[in-house]
This record gives C-alpha cells, sequence and structure tokens, in this order.
C-alpha cells in the first residue's frame, strides 16, 4: 500500500483490509454546471423544476437550481479514481450502497471534491460472513453514534419473506402481447 502525493491512497486487493483507518484525498475540485444538470436531466428523464427551472428555483428555499443527488453522486467516479485505487483487480463493479442519503443540497454553480476514509473492509460473500463480522459493524455504528432497539439479519427474515409472497393473491392474466404493450402507451383515461 502507497499513499502518493496529494492524498491518493493506493492499494493492491490482497492488502485493501490493511487500509482500514486510512484516509485519501482531497481529489481535484469538479464545478457542476446548469450544462451539466440539464444533460442529466435529459438522459435520466428527470425534469424536477428545481434542477433545470432557474426562475422556478428561485421560488424555493434553495433560492437556486440544484444539481440532482444521482447527479452529485455519479461524479463522485473519476473523483474518488483521483485519490484511492485498488490494484490487482480485474473488472470493479458497482455492488450497491447499504445507506445513501443526501443531507444538503449542492446549488448549480457549486464545487465538489472527495475526501474519505475507509471505516472498515470485509468480505461479502454470505457463504464467508460471520457474526463476529456483525458484531463489528454495530460496533462501528455505536461509534459513530448510531443506536438501535433491535438488530434483524436479512437472513433471519426469509421464511417471513416468502410467506408474504405466498399469500398474495393470484391473478391469472388473459392480455396478448400487443394488449401489454398497448397499455403501457394508452392515456389510461375513460374514452
Amino acid at each position: 500500500m502507497t499513499s502518493q502525493p496529494a492524498g491518493t491512497l493506493t492499494t493492491p486487493l490482497h492488502d485493501l483490509p490493511s487500509a482500514a483507518g486510512r484516509t485519501f484525498g482531497p481529489s481535484s475540485w469538479r464545478v457542476v454546471t446548469q450544462d451539466d444538470v440539464q444533460a442529466f436531466a435529459d438522459l435520466s428523464g428527470d425534469r424536477n423544476p428545481v434542477h433545470i427551472d432557474p426562475d422556478f428555483a428561485r421560488e424555493t428555499p434553495f433560492g437556486q437550481t440544484i444539481v440532482h443527488g444521482y447527479l452529485t453522486l455519479s461524479l463522485v467516479v473519476p473523483l474518488m479514481a483521483e485519490v484511492f485505487e485498488v490494484t490487482d483487480i480485474g473488472v470493479g463493479i458497482n455492488y450497491g450502497l447499504d445507506r445513501l442519503r443526501f443531507p444538503a443540497p449542492v446549488p448549480v454553480g457549486a464545487r465538489i471534491r472527495v475526501s474519505g476514509e475507509v471505516l472498515r473492509v470485509e468480505d461479502v460473500d454470505t457463504q464467508r460472513s460471520s457474526a463476529e463480522s456483525a458484531q463489528r459493524q454495530l460496533e462501528d455504528l455505536a461509534t459513530l453514534g448510531l443506536d438501535w432497539d433491535e438488530v434483524l439479519c436479512q437472513h433471519d427474515r426469509d421464511a417471513a419473506y416468502e410467506a408474504a409472497l405466498e399469500s398474495l393473491p393470484y391473478y391469472e392474466c388473459y392480455c396478448s402481447r400487443k394488449d401489454i404493450q398497448e397499455a403501457s402507451r394508452a392515456p389510461h383515461a375513460i374514452p
């Protein structure tokens, strides 16, 4: 594992667990423009006026247009690549997010950058997950000041999910594929 100039953290995959507790960043600054926001709105179909209509947005509590949360999240990828790298891997994919929140808006025209800390590294393979790993996660949450009334593990709920699915009513469909295709384009109003 090496730390390079400007807070870059580079580690081979086999050494990733030893990165726990290490920080990285900040990355360079990135200004998010109204053109960026408009392009994201066009691509995603999210045309909420608070993002793309300056006159509308001026009358909101934000006072101006704000960046889509998911656009902000997607801009993390190139910024993160500047300051954090795992080597000796073939292809990396986004496994997903457990808890994602956008606690404050990013105003259009603002600068963003990435800094971070590797809190913990664990194998997410359920065949190799352990009670010790779960306990460490709970301890990490407690360290951050998060508490809970009851801890439920997802795998303990499998029977309840199966029972819920079994209890759903079953309706046989007599529509043709053509009927279904046309229904998605219908005006859905009484003629």
